[in-house]
């Protein structure tokens, strides 16, 4: 699945049920941890133009799902300066040197995006990072796969891969950007754990 299918099919879910960007979806899975009311509003198929109210082209690869604070949709984005192994369909074993574990030589670019709730134009964008990736990933992870959050004055964003943790405002200004150590995970499956905030503290999984 494409980036840009996505955001849309995430946004066409909420904008069809009657869901308003006051109903927050500040963090992975939402803020039940996926416990979400059955709606019987909710359309049972999508295509390229079925049940889409706006669709939005976000260039890289990222597996991270949009988070959503009033009229913001924030979601994040690795964009690659040269060719990446993309996802292919059927399971590998995680030692397939040839589907499991994938290096990637080119530099890289992290990136945060602001998408408006309503029409699904770009707000802004803020690149956190620019480097070659130091660890692996599965071919069906991606270099950034950690779900943004968002709490209505801040973005926090963590990108496992390099080490990235940052604090973002609604304007895209950095408010503070700190580096972790980053290590190379079981059969360089890649990294996935997404940031939690709780009171005045982000908290963040890595390997060791």
């Amino acid at each position: 699945m494409s980036r840009a299918l996505m955001v849309t099919v995430a946004l066409s879910a909420l904008a069809l049920t009657g869901v308003s960007a006051a109903d927050q979806w500040p963090n992975f899975r939402g803020p039940q941890a996926g416990v979400v009311a059955d709606d019987p509003n909710l359309p049972d198929s999508w295509s390229e133009t079925e049940n889409v109210v706006w669709k939005t082209d976000i260039p890289g690869l990222a597996w991270s799902s949009p988070v959503v604070w009033d009229d913001h949709v924030i979601v994040t984005a690795a964009i690659s300066a040269g060719k990446e192994a993309q996802p292919e369909k059927g399971l590998f074993d995680p030692g397939d040197a040839q589907h499991g574990n994938t290096r990637s030589s080119a530099i890289n670019r992290w990136i945060v995006y602001d998408v408006h709730f309503k029409t699904g134009a770009i707000r802004w964008s803020k690149e956190l990072s620019r480097r070659t990736p130091p660890i692996g990933r599965h071919i069906k992870n991606s270099f950034a796969s950690e779900t943004a959050v968002i709490d209505g004055d801040h973005v926090y964003v963590y990108f496992g891969t390099i080490g990235v943790v940052a604090a973002l405002d609604l304007k895209g200004q950095t408010i503070w950007i700190k580096e972790v150590s980053t290590y190379g995970t079981y059969f360089d499956m890649g990294t996935a754990s997404s940031p939690v905030v709780y009171k005045d503290r982000v908290y963040i999984v890595k390997t060791t």
